[in-house]
């Protein structure tokens, strides 16, 4: 990182150049970084930003720093790595910034609390493949509020059906019928039983049209 300190001639000249290097973060890092008994004298200071709250964290104390973590838990993916790496376990004080991202949401549930994170949940429900895991993994079965979401997605949809309802899932049939091969699928799989909905997608592909028929319309 270039600073204004570093560019200029005199930098001893800039207004309150000596005070800096006890308040800034960025300068007291890039000056201290190598000695940790000035950097503890400076903890106060270090604890006001959370990225270098972290690397002190991660560097220096290769452990927790608690005068930092209310800088950390202000950040998503800051307040992440500081359970993941740092505390090796949940940070409350974190959670909150964690909710609102959601691969950390995710992440954070199924690596660090490795079970529920409600707080996580509306995140979680925007993408299908994360709505989809967090049934899988986390939950072990149905995750309403991630419905809405996996049914606009074929794939998931049929998973989510198979797998994890282990019954048909009508909110994802519009998706599935749109495409040959999770339609023949999910007729497979789940319906077992011919699918007029899912029909024009399936004969529009020679494989899946002939499976199809072969299993449901022509049995002997």
């Amino acid at each position: 990182m270039i600073s204004l300190y570093d560019l200029h001639d005199n930098p001893e000249q800039l207004h309150k150049h000596s005070e800096a290097f006890d308040t800034v973060p960025a300068l007291i890092w890039d000056k201290f970084r190598d000695d940790p008994a000035e950097l503890k004298k400076r903890e106060d200071a270090i604890a006001k930003d959370a990225k270098y709250s972290l690397a002190y964290a991660t560097h220096i104390l290769q452990g927790p720093f608690p005068k930092g973590e209310e800088a950390i838990s202000k950040s998503w993916n800051l307040a992440y790595t500081y359970a993941d790496e740092i505390l090796k376990g949940p940070f409350p004080k974190g959670e909150e910034a964690i909710s609102t991202h959601t691969t950390e949401a995710f992440l954070y549930a199924k690596d660090i609390l490795k079970g529920p994170f409600p707080k996580g949940e509306d995140a979680i429900s925007k993408r299908a493949f994360y709505a989809h895991e967090y049934a899988a993994h986390i939950l072990q079965g149905p995750f309403l509020k991630g419905e809405e979401t996996i049914s606009k997605d074929a794939y998931y949809s049929y998973c989510y059906a198979r797998s994890i309802l282990k019954k048909p899932f009508p909110k994802g049939e519009d998706a599935i019928a749109k495409n040959a091969k999770f339609a023949y699928l999910y007729v497979r799989d789940v319906l077992r039983s011919r699918w007029p909905k899912g029909e024009d997608a399936i004969n529009e592909d020679p494989e899946y049209s002939n499976l199809y028929n072969q299993r449901f319309i022509n049995k002997p």
